[in-house]
């Protein structure tokens, strides 16, 4: 099942139709035997709907329906570059079929690159514009290309088609989630239901919504019923509403300790995590050990000494060090700043020119504070995985997060312009990565500034920072060091 806390890319719905092949009479040898491997494939017996495809195409390679029937096997089977090759198999043989190209489109969708399948739906809907599917795939491909206002556009096609489908309900759910408005996304998809197999999404995401509103009883009901109707299990997205219970059951009352919570919250988005209580996540055996795994694969961290070690570098000599001397040896020479971009470039990851541009275009506008914004934030994640792992207590990662706030409060004005800065320090690091991620991204921290329970919503940026404010119930605070 798709993660409970991200919307989801397209759907296999139009699956439940036969491809009606202009080249392929329905009455034809091949069209017949097709039609045995495609049941097969309905009934959940890939194995076999495989071999008969094969066989189909062992006999005729050129075989239309077989090649499609491989396509959209591997696309159920999430086998997308496989699905693809047959699908650009299929299009040499009928080019413009439209079967193909929603296939197609439904391809890039569900394997992120909604971009590249916005074009083809929409060569669909200009054949087929009365097509309410058309218009619900191109709006969720739209959702996840960050271009709402587009994805709107259909949803008001949908109602001029059929006010009353499924489909329009299921649309409208993405985009009033995408919004946050949960109460009205669980009502949307209440609606919804009533595809018949393809029940399961719209239960899929009412848990999601139901996951954000803290009916976490009602959001393990959909994400079972969800798996009962499809050949998802229930087990990752039940583990994901375990998480964000737990983070809300843990969650820090404090201010000061919640504005903290904030500042790792970009990474925390981006990982999934909570931003409520200092874990993120509950102490289960698979969350610590992929925690760990992600210490020591993306940080070089296996215990708590290199943990403070790193800590203490992204304060004294981060990346925010490489963007400062990046900066000053601009204003040199040429053989000087050659010079010094060789020292400095063991610090970017990426395409180096991008990261030149980034200094450039920021350089003079951020000032001395540089991309502070994203070595400290990245220390307050690391404080939190800290204390998940048992490297550090819980007073151990308030008082060093507390020295990473401070700092944070002093050089910025507001969530946003921290934030922002943030992900400005994330191109700078790796312009690839970041551009990676960026629509996804983007998207995440929309919602979470939409979100009234988010503590970029709801907590002053002057919050007051102080052991006094962190650590009312002592007088002292313990800094591991």
């Amino acid at each position: 099942m798709a993660s409970v806390s991200e919307t989801p890319a397209s759907s296999d719905w139009y699956l439940t139709g036969l491809p009606r092949f202009s080249k392929v009479a329905a009455d034809s040898p091949e069209y017949q035997e097709f039609l045995r491997g495609w049941k097969l494939l309905e009934a959940g017996k890939a194995k076999s709907a495989k071999a008969v495809f094969q066989e189909g195409l062992a006999r005729n390679s050129k075989s239309l329906l077989c090649t499609f029937g491989m396509a959209s096997l591997n696309f159920r089977k999430d086998a997308y570059e496989e699905s693809l090759k047959y699908v650009d198999a299929a299009l040499s043989i009928a080019p413009g079929e439209l079967d193909l190209l929603r296939l197609k489109g439904a391809i890039y969708a569900a394997d992120a690159e909604a971009q590249k399948a916005i074009p083809l739906f929409t060569a669909c809907i200009e054949a087929q514009p009365g097509d309410i599917e058309l218009y619900r795939l191109r709006g969720s491909a739209f959702i996840e290309a960050g271009l709402l206002d587009q994805a709107r556009n259909d949803l008001k096609s949908c109602i001029r088609i059929a006010p009353n489908s499924p489909l329009r309900y299921y649309l409208q759910g993405l985009i009033d989630l995408e919004d946050m408005h949960n109460k009205e996304a669980v009502a949307d998809f209440t609606r919804a239901v009533g595809q018949g197999k393809n029940d399961y999404q719209s239960y899929e995401q009412r848990s999601l919504a139901r996951t954000r509103l803290h009916d976490f009883a009602g959001a393990r009901d959909d994400a079972n019923m969800a798996s009962k109707l499809s050949r998802f299990t229930a087990e990752t997205a039940l583990a994901e509403i375990n998480d964000k219970q737990f983070d809300y059951d843990h969650a820090e009352k404090l201010p000061a300790r919640r504005w903290l919570l904030a500042c790792g919250g970009p990474l925390a988005l981006q990982n999934d995590e909570g931003m409520l209580s200092l874990a993120g996540l509950a102490h289960t055996t698979e969350n610590l050990e992929s925690k760990h795994r992600g210490l020591v694969e993306a940080w070089g961290v296996h215990n708590r000494q290199e943990l403070i070690d790193l800590i203490k570098r992204h304060e004294q000599n981060g990346h925010n060090s490489s963007w400062r001397s990046l900066r000053k040896t601009m204003g040199e020479s040429p053989s000087e700043f050659q010079e010094g971009l060789q020292s400095i470039t063991s610090f970017i990851f990426g395409r180096k020119g991008e990261s030149l541009s980034v200094v450039r275009k920021y350089g003079d506008q951020f000032g001395e504070r540089g991309i502070l914004a994203w070595d400290l934030g990245r220390n307050v994640h690391l404080c939190r995985s800290g204390y998940l792992l048992g490297y550090l207590s819980k007073d151990e990662a308030l008082s060093l997060m507390l020295e990473q706030g401070k700092l944070i409060q002093k050089h910025y004005t507001s969530w946003h312009q921290y934030v922002t800065e943030y992900y400005i320090g994330r191109k700078f690091w790796n312009p690839e990565i970041y551009e990676k991620g960026r629509i996804k991204n983007e998207r995440r921290v929309r919602r979470a500034f939409l979100d009234p329970e988010c503590p970029w919503a709801n907590l002053p940026w002057d919050t007051p920072l102080s052991e006094a404010t962190v650590f009312p119930e002592r007088k002292l605070p313990l800094i591991a060091r």
